[in-house]
């Protein structure tokens, strides 16, 4: 826990994005803090795959992520 901002775990790492493309299909893998302004990259991440692909084929692996 970080003593100064209390409720934060400093062993949980940021929140981070990797974006693979496998053919037809986009791999988004999620991991760290799930929380503040990562929702909102997380949306933008999001509708910009979706918008880019027809139809969309993706998929969300969430395992690493930690939710606050």
């Amino acid at each position: 826990m970080n003593p100064i901002v209390p409720g934060i775990d400093e062993a949980v790492p940021d929140f981070d994005i990797r974006l693979d493309r496998h053919g037809d299909v986009v791999l988004l893998c999620l991991t760290g803090r799930l929380e503040g302004a990562a929702y909102l990259i997380l949306q933008q991440y999001l509708v910009d795959v979706l918008v880019a692909r027809i139809p969309p084929l993706l998929v969300v692996d969430v395992g690493g992520l930690v939710l606050q």
